[in-house]
């Protein structure tokens, strides 16, 4: 896909990551996976596959993910019987560790986890989001020409941070997503050409163009023609695997 311009050559473009919600009350990377920890029931098949993933990876939340897709990309395999480096923790001769790895066990806790990140993040206060972002956009802009209102943002959020500021203050900003409706199906469908061209009949909008890298909590892949649908972020009203 050819971008448009004023994306590609826009003198400043911004990138967020997990501490850019923090203000807004929401866990860091690291804080959200210690209290995944402790929200895993002891007795559930899964704690023990999480506990060795985490222990390898660390406190980073899409590493972790992206084993779990890894493994559950074998899907005809019902289980792995693998030999996993020491664990001195665990292991007081230091030697490896033997596992059986269950595809249901890792199927299970990636939805888990999905879970859970919806849950964190599907709720944001507006009015602190505008507090916090206000005078972000407004020092980024005043750096841009009149003739370039176009600011790109990258994102690893899932949440809604800049979705909901765009909304609060649509008078003034607009957000380009990616997001096309769908007449037929009566629903936001994700279609990478609504990016190129941007909008031109806004006057002097500024105008976000969102790229979020590591998918949205209002996004769910519909089976039936793998197209990425916006949704309302409550995972219970939705297959537990979306």
């Amino acid at each position: 896909m050819k971008l448009n311009e004023e994306i590609v050559k826009s003198p400043v473009t911004l990138f967020l990551g997990a501490g850019a919600s923090v203000p807004l009350g929401k866990p860091s990377m690291e804080d959200f996976v210690t209290n995944l920890e402790r929200l895993i029931p002891s007795y559930s098949e899964y704690r023990n596959l999480f506990s060795q993933i985490s222990h390898f990876r660390g406190k980073d939340l899409e590493a972790i993910l992206s084993d779990l897709e890894n493994l559950l990309n074998f899907h005809y395999i019902d289980s792995f019987n693998c030999r996993l480096k020491a664990i001195p923790e665990a292991n007081a001769r230091d030697e490896d560790v033997f596992l059986e790895i269950k595809n249901a066990a890792a199927s299970g806790l990636r939805s888990f986890i999905r879970h859970q990140i919806i849950k964190e993040y599907r709720e944001l206060d507006s009015e602190k989001v505008v507090k916090v972002y206000e005078p972000l956009f407004e020092s980024i802009f005043s750096l841009l020409s009149q003739d370039k209102v176009v600011l790109p943002v990258f994102t690893t959020n899932y949440d809604l941070a800049i979705e909901t500021f765009c909304k609060e203050k649509y008078q003034e900003y607009d957000l380009i997503n990616g997001l096309e409706s769908d007449g037929f199906e009566n629903e936001y469908v994700w279609n990478p050409l609504m990016i190129e061209p941007l909008n031109q009949g806004y006057g002097k909008k500024r105008q976000i163009v969102l790229f979020k890298l590591h998918g949205s909590i209002d996004w769910i892949r519909s089976k039936t023609n793998n197209r990425i649908v916006k949704a309302q972020p409550m995972y219970d009203l939705l297959d537990s695997d979306v």
